[in-house]
């Protein structure tokens, strides 16, 4: 949707933030928190002149590195999407490489056909990989957990 503020806003060493001057309505509330996971959007109701309280418990972070190959060569340029499983919510990377006008929210593949994503939560998730028109894009489900860094190797076929 539309953000309701134009910048972030960051929470005190207590972990809390009290924010006035929101629009009465329905909203929803994304948490970034570096080191840690990045919850799904937590949906609230801001009701006029009254505190609405909302808790987000965030864990620590997990890694996925997606490896992309076509053969035995590193594709660069891929685009890589990482959704929740179960959902169509885009995870948008940390380092996304975007243009300031694409709200699409995708990362894409370096020389070396590898991209890292830190800060995500642990769970289940999927990642679709597009390369040129030439490849076919492949989907491949996964799952996260902190420790060491999950692996998805993504070999693209030829359409």
């Amino acid at each position: 949707g539309v953000a309701l503020h134009p910048r972030p806003f960051y929470t005190q060493g207590s972990g809390r933030v009290e924010i006035d001057g929101l629009p009465e309505g329905a909203a929803r509330v994304r948490v970034h928190a570096r080191g840690f996971g990045r919850p799904a959007p937590v949906a609230v109701t801001i009701r006029e002149a009254l505190a609405t309280p909302l808790e987000v418990t965030v864990r620590a972070a997990c890694t996925l590195r997606v490896t992309v190959v076509a053969g035995r060569d590193p594709v660069a340029r891929a685009r890589v999407e990482v959704r929740r499983a179960g959902s169509d919510e885009l995870v948008l990377p940390r380092r996304a490489l975007r243009r300031p006008e694409d709200a699409s929210g995708f990362g894409i593949t370096p020389r070396t056909g590898v991209l890292v994503l830190d800060d995500l939560e642990e769970g289940a998730y999927r990642v679709t990989v597009s390369g040129s028109s030439a490849w076919a894009p492949t989907t491949v489900p996964f799952h996260v957990a902190p420790g060491r860094p999950t692996d998805v190797g993504i070999t693209l076929q030829p359409r």
